[in-house]
């Protein structure tokens, strides 16, 4: 709130369920945040609020998470058999449009096959049609996993290793962006 005081002012008509760790985006002087039945919340600091119907079926499983990229909310959805990537070009209209979808095959490619049901989308580049997934494959149910981040690039389609992650790492994943406000020494 303005006066810097926890306040409880706003009572939902319908509540809303959220996962564990909520993958959230402040837009638009908002806080995004995707719930179940295929929605989008939308809440402001006074309390008002705005759910926008996510473009998958309300079939789909689980929760697609909610990323900002290039100006625009991304949803990125995993299905039994690909990953698509959508967005919401135009706030108001609510009218999501398929910016890419690729098979699991397609994405991981023989290389990385072994994870084609046990990845992640993590990121969206803000900048840039790249997403960074997490792949993760369990050796054994006692033994060490085997994690790795990857990036792939949408309009080229190809997926790069970026490094092997520690064992035992997890969940929340939360993307690092510099924020420069002084120019560099070498003035760049």
């Amino acid at each position: 709130s303005k006066t810097g005081v926890w306040t409880h002012g706003v009572v939902w008509d319908n509540p809303l369920s959220v996962s564990r760790f909520p993958r959230s985006i402040f837009f638009n002087r908002m806080l995004h945040f995707s719930s179940d039945n295929n929605l989008v919340v939308a809440i402001d600091v006074e309390g008002n609020h705005r759910v926008i119907r996510g473009p998958m079926p309300d079939s789909a499983r689980g929760v697609p998470n909610v990323y900002l990229s290039r100006g625009q909310l991304h949803l990125a959805n995993g299905s039994v058999s690909e990953l698509s990537i959508w967005a919401l070009e135009d706030f108001s209209s609510e009218n999501w449009t398929l910016k890419h979808s690729v098979s699991h095959l397609q994405l991981l490619g023989t290389e990385y096959s072994m994870f084609a049901g046990n990845y992640r989308v993590i990121s969206i580049h803000p900048e840039h049609n790249v997403i960074f997934i997490v792949c993760e494959q369990l050796y054994m149910l006692s033994g060490p996993s085997l994690t790795k981040l990857m990036s792939y690039e949408m309009d080229s389609r190809e997926l790069r290793f970026i490094c092997d992650l520690e064992w035992g790492c997890r969940t929340p994943y939360l993307p690092y962006v510099p924020l420069l406000s002084e120019p560099l020494a070498d003035g760049q």
